[in-house]
């Protein structure tokens, strides 16, 4: 099985660390590239692994900072999985659980990596030397979720079959988007988009709930070309970079607005929210007075304002997901639990009753 890259060149960044007895902030990237002969990007790749360990820490413009190497190495790490918000929640959260858990010998770590099978994935965390991961969303598949419980790692997941020693968690969705449709559905809206990412087998069944709340919900009225679920968002970012979300909804909408009977409402990421402003008032028309959109976002993310949205709250899965693996590291014996995380729908400045047809 080949080994990747950046993981050579973490230890060997690693070494050159210790040996050199370096502390305080690391020589910035381009600099450190060239005294180590390794490529800018692949060297940053390596320095996001060495901070998911513990060993660095990362401060934006500020630069690179070495921990106290002395303390990290005796510390077990958790890693967090796919673990998805704005990055200012992301540090507070991760400050908050060290400061917490680090009496008990414990530290926490994001890990962010993106690996094209999950046998490379696999391989990746296992080389992290972790003694637990919690994965968020769709980031842990079956096969992964396998593997780790063999070498005897402790995961807690996403619900999916084939798992059934797994503690696992998933936010309920169904409760969540039905509400936000109903609340459409009542301003008069029959007409309503979902664009939707194509997802890994193992996680099948989000697109599947979504697909029943929408026939549910809409009944007669639901129209399977307004509801898409197979978008591959991968190759949209690598032919249009940080624009595919827009590229995206543009390609969509452009069809959808031919339509004799077009769309008046959208359920959607909240990262569809300034994209669709930007589609809306290219046609003349404004959110809410002829259109409608519902944002899917997490708590704490700023953007929103007073947007219609479906909240998704992470504190939430972390509230009931760390103390629950901290108590299996411990040797706690604990029956299996697969809970669903409350989903809050708010009504917002984004939606408003259907008053005319969008022309």
């Amino acid at each position: 099985m080949p080994t990747v890259k950046y993981h050579n060149v973490s230890e060997l960044l690693e070494r050159y660390i210790r040996e050199n007895c370096l502390s305080g902030r690391l020589p910035g990237v381009l600099s450190l590239s060239k005294k180590l002969g390794f490529h800018h990007s692949t060297l940053m790749k390596a320095i996001r692994l060495l901070e998911s360990r513990g060993l660095v820490r990362v401060e934006g413009r500020r630069g690179t900072f070495i921990q106290d190497l002395s303390q990290a190495s005796t510390l077990k790490t958790i890693g967090l999985v796919g673990f998805y918000d704005c990055s200012w929640h992301k540090q507070e959260i991760l400050t908050q659980l060290n400061e917490r858990y680090r009496s008990s010998g414990l530290q926490f770590a994001y890990v962010d990596m993106q690996l094209p099978t999950p046998e490379l994935f696999t391989q990746a965390l296992l080389s992290l030397g972790f003694v637990g991961f919690i994965f968020f969303g769709s980031s842990g598949a079956t096969m992964v979720m396998k593997a780790l419980h063999r070498h005897g790692i402790a995961v807690i997941g996403n619900i999916q079959d084939g798992l059934p020693w797994m503690h696992a968690f998933e936010f309920d969705h169904y409760h969540g988007y039905r509400t936000a449709l109903e609340h459409l559905v009542s301003q008069g809206h029959r007409r309503i988009v979902c664009l939707e990412c194509r997802r890994h087998v193992d996680f099948q069944f989000h697109l599947k709930i979504l697909r029943r709340v929408w026939q549910e919900v809409l009944a007669d009225d639901f129209d399977p070309a307004l509801f898409i679920d197979d978008i591959d968002y991968t190759d949209y970012f690598n032919s249009q970079g940080d624009d595919y979300l827009a590229t995206i909804l543009k390609s969509y909408f452009a069809r959808f607005f031919t339509y004799q009977r077009p769309p008046t409402a959208f359920i959607g990421s909240i990262d569809f929210l300034e994209p669709l402003h930007e589609f809306l008032s290219g046609r003349g028309l404004k959110l809410p007075r002829d259109f409608s959109f519902i944002g899917v976002s997490s708590k704490s993310d700023q953007r929103c304002g007073n947007c219609s949205r479906i909240v998704i709250n992470l504190d939430d899965q972390l509230a009931w997901a760390v103390p629950r693996l901290v108590a299996l590291l411990a040797g706690e014996k604990l029956s299996v639990e697969k809970v669903l995380i409350p989903v809050e729908f708010i009504s917002g400045n984004t939606s408003a009753p259907k008053l005319q047809a969008v022309q």
